[in-house]
């Protein structure tokens, strides 16, 4: 009765076993590659040839988009320090594979940018070509403390590459790690505060600018009201032209519109087949960008480095489309059909016998037999009294062992029966 248990609890075992690996198995190619249902109309005849072994390579299947909502710390680099810590961003962002490694992504994102300077300027050191700077008119002889408050809107085209989708000694991956650059349209609504509740300019008193500059930054917090009417002013623009990288005159004079290109890197964790999230840093350069941080200087243009956290959201029915193709190992269906062959055709197998006599020559203990003579499952020539003499020259068959050993036709030495002398 115990043997009887231990059997049906190994067995058991035994077939949890074996659906775990048919499950593993599944999951590591994550979908049907003989489910034409995931093939666009185009590409059926691809797949069509492929299922009937006419063409070598199956077709790509539809894959989901990929929504994505992100936020977090977006600031300017430029000629004023930015303060880090209130200047937020976030946004929204739709990604499609093209490739297992190549994506495009179209991305929206939105920013209140802050900055505080600790140092001293004066008006004169504006260039004069900058219209309708309020430093320079404000400040032209006493010292200021450059600060701005940009609100942006941008728009952004990457292409996204990502750089563990293919291994040869894993499944699909578990983590996205991927590199983008792009081009971006941004605007731009830059004031900074240079007046006080008096509308007049603000000034320093002495040792205001003496010590480290986060000393220096919270004295000048103390005379620079930031919060009641703050930002007054729009800052000065270089040739005044507000709008002019605009194919169209747009009705606010308080927007620059700018073109320019970004740059950075990402990870993202899977959550599930549907959602994962990430940490993403976003670099982007703004050409003729000077005056987006409230001066300009005349020096090069200004950056925006934005760090943000994501959860991304696969869009589409999995009985339609699989998951973005980032997600999946391009080497999934050769590592499978290797070991488990389900597509392959094989050839019958060919093994050679020299001598026909139905035992290969890889197992034939007797490579030459005569043609027709019966042997035994080692190929050797049938004996069916064992005296050593095969059946096929013994002339006399079942010799028995008393009579041993027998002569080279394979008769025994036993005499003949008085009988039949």
């Amino acid at each position: 009765m115990a043997s009887k248990k231990y059997a049906l609890m190994l067995g058991l075992m035994g077939l949890f076993s074996s659906a775990a690996f048919a499950q593993q198995m599944q999951n590591d190619a994550s979908y049907d590659w003989r489910d034409s249902s995931k093939i666009s109309t185009k590409l059926l005849p691809q797949q069509s040839e492929f299922l009937n072994n006419q063409y070598p390579y199956p077709a790509k299947p539809r894959n989901m988009w990929e929504l994505g909502i992100h936020g977090g710390s977006s600031f300017i680099v430029g000629d004023v320090s930015p303060r880090v810590l209130s200047s937020v961003g976030g946004g929204v962002s739709l990604r499609k594979a093209l490739s297992h490694t190549f994506s495009l992504r179209g991305q929206y994102n939105g920013a209140i940018m802050t900055g505080l300077d600790w140092r001293p300027r004066f008006g004169s050191q504006i260039p004069g070509n900058v219209v309708n700077d309020p430093w320079r008119r404000n400040y032209p002889n006493t010292p200021f403390v450059a600060n701005y408050k940009t609100k942006m809107h941008q728009l952004a085209v990457d292409v996204v590459a990502s750089l563990n989708a293919a291994s040869h000694y894993r499944g699909n991956p578990k983590t996205n790690v991927y590199v983008f650059a792009g081009y971006t349209y941004s605007a731009f609504d830059v004031d900074v505060e240079a007046l006080n509740q008096q509308n007049r300019p603000y000034t320093f008193p002495a040792g205001t600018f003496v010590g480290d500059r986060h000393d220096i930054r919270e004295r000048i917090k103390g005379i620079v009201d930031f919060h009641n009417g703050g930002y007054e002013s729009n800052a000065g623009v270089l040739n005044g032209q507000r709008d002019n990288q605009l194919p169209f005159h747009f009705s606010s004079s308080n927007w620059l519109f700018r073109h320019g290109a970004s740059a950075g890197g990402g990870i993202s964790w899977k959550l599930s087949n549907k959602v994962n999230i990430g940490l993403e840093q976003r670099f982007s350069y703004i050409f003729n960008g000077d005056d987006i941080d409230g001066i300009n200087l005349g020096r090069s243009s200004d950056m925006i480095s934005y760090t943000s956290g994501r959860i991304n959201i696969n869009l589409g029915s999995p009985a339609k489309r699989v998951q973005p193709l980032w997600w999946l190992n391009p080497n999934n269906f050769i590592y499978n059909e290797i070991n488990r062959p389900q597509h392959m055709k094989l050839p019958t197998p060919v093994l050679p016998d020299a001598d026909g006599d139905g035992v290969t020559d890889q197992f034939d203990m007797e490579p030459n037999t005569p043609a027709g003579v019966p042997v035994d499952v080692r190929g050797v020539a049938r004996d069916t009294d064992g005296d050593g003499v095969p059946d096929y020259k013994d002339k006399e068959l079942l010799t028995p062992q008393k009579c041993f050993p027998v002569d080279a036709d394979g008769v025994g030495n036993c005499p003949e029966p008085a009988c039949c002398t």
